[in-house]
C-alpha cells in the first residue's frame, strides 16, 4: 500500500494534542488541575 493511513493519522495527532495541551494549560490555570485530570 503506497498510501499509509497511519502516517497521515500520526501527523494530525500531535498537532491536535498540542492545541489541546495549550488550551488545557490555560483552563488549568483558571479552573485548576481538576479540569486537566477530568479530561
Amino acid at each position: 500500500m503506497k498510501y499509509k493511513p497511519y502516517h497521515l493519522s500520526a501527523k494530525p495527532a500531535p498537532k491536535h494534542y498540542a492545541t489541546i495541551s495549550r488550551r488545557e494549560q490555560m483552563t488549568s490555570d483558571d479552573a485548576g488541575d481538576s479540569d486537566a485530570t477530568s479530561k
